[in-house]
């Protein structure tokens, strides 16, 4: 009876990973693949009290489950006034141009290691590393995009690591930005990752 049992077990949790599959390859052939150049941009910005600065706070955005991520779409002055809060001098930490090719078997990725001096006289060393696929299409004539990448970054004692996945809408004329606080501190920095598409 037990084995029984046992097999059943076995037929209930092949079925459900068939019917994943299954479910999955339908919701891909259901994206028409597009072809874009994408400029990603890897920054910091600065922290304050209650949150990241206030061009970025009053974005609309969507946090992604318990990741600590966030989402929003800020047309091309929004980003520049989100890129406004970085600190005094301060460039982007990585920024690549790539070319994405439909929905599936594309790569994103970037690394970097710098430092940085504190108002107090300190370095700090600040590292960064990202690695993972994006697909681009457009789905009853919306455009979406989905990302699935391991990030781990490093400014000082505050760090993250974990995944940034999001698959979903990206508006047209629109930056996609994310974005989450690097560590638990309220002094940490937010870190940024943008895509803008061309």
């Amino acid at each position: 009876m037990r084995c029984f049992r046992d097999m059943g077990l076995v037929f209930l949790v092949l079925l459900v990973g068939l019917f994943v599959s299954c479910a999955r390859e339908e919701l891909s052939t259901k994206v028409e693949p597009l072809e874009s150049d994408l400029v990603l941009s890897v920054f910091e910005i600065k922290t304050n009290a209650s949150g990241p600065c206030a061009s970025l706070a009053t974005l609309s955005f969507e946090v992604l489950g318990e990741s600590g991520w966030a989402v929003s779409f800020p047309k091309e002055q929004e980003l520049l006034d989100v890129l406004d809060c970085r600190r005094e001098g301060e460039d982007v930490l990585f920024e690549n141009v790539s070319r994405v090719l439909g929905w599936e078997d594309n790569q994103i990725g970037w690394g970097f290691l710098t430092h940085r001096t504190t108002p107090g006289g300190l370095k700090v060393a600040v590292s960064g590393q990202g690695e993972g696929d994006i697909g681009l299409g457009r789905r009853e004539g919306e455009r979406v995009v989905f990302i699935d990448v391991e990030i781990q970054h490093t400014t000082g004692q505050h760090v993250i690591k974990g995944p940034l996945r999001y698959e979903g809408s990206w508006p047209s004329n629109a930056t996609l930005l994310f974005h989450r606080r690097v560590g638990e501190s309220a002094r940490a920095p937010w870190l940024c990752v943008a895509l803008e598409s061309h």
